[in-house]
């Protein structure tokens, strides 16, 4: 029995409203499940990462920037793929996102296809970072369960 391969999410956030229902309905057309939001703030309420996502983000909006959101999910120790989009492009902003891990930096006005291209890039990558997470999760838990005897052996033994 074949499973299919799940499409994938993409968390969206923009605080233009006409961009959001752009993205969204483009997106939405090749069977993604689109998740959006009008500001980082409220992204990150709700947000809990999963295994076949990325995130859709614009790099200037009110309250919490793009870079800031970066930063706070890097904290949270997230690695879901960002692809940050931007108006007001400069390079010193985009060296600081990409130096920090985004995985891409596109300019607007965005063409169809190659937003559709990055992210279909992105959710591979996605899924590889969640396996590693789970994998790294299940070798702390191992460790956890040794006592202080043997954790010494299992160092000596690396």
């Amino acid at each position: 029995m074949n499973i299919p391969e799940p499409t994938g999410i993409v968390y969206l956030i923009d605080d233009d409203p006409f961009i959001l229902q752009v993205h969204r309905e483009l997106l939405g057309s090749v069977g993604l499940e689109v998740r959006s939001y009008s500001s980082s703030t409220s992204f990150l309420e709700t947000y809990r990462p999963g295994p076949h996502e990325c995130i859709l983000c614009d790099l200037r909006m009110p309250q919490l920037s793009g870079l800031q959101l970066q930063a706070e999910l890097l904290e949270r120790g997230v690695e879901t793929p960002i692809i940050f989009i931007t108006g007001h492009a400069d390079v010193a902003t985009a060296v600081e996102a990409m130096r920090r891990g985004a995985f891409d930096y596109i300019e607007k006005p965005v063409h169809g296809q190659q937003l559709l291209d990055r992210v279909n890039a992105a959710l591979p990558v996605s899924r590889q970072r969640y396996q590693e997470r789970l994998q790294r999760e299940v070798r702390e838990a191992r460790l956890a369960l040794l006592t202080p005897q043997e954790r010494r052996i299992a160092q000596w033994v690396v």
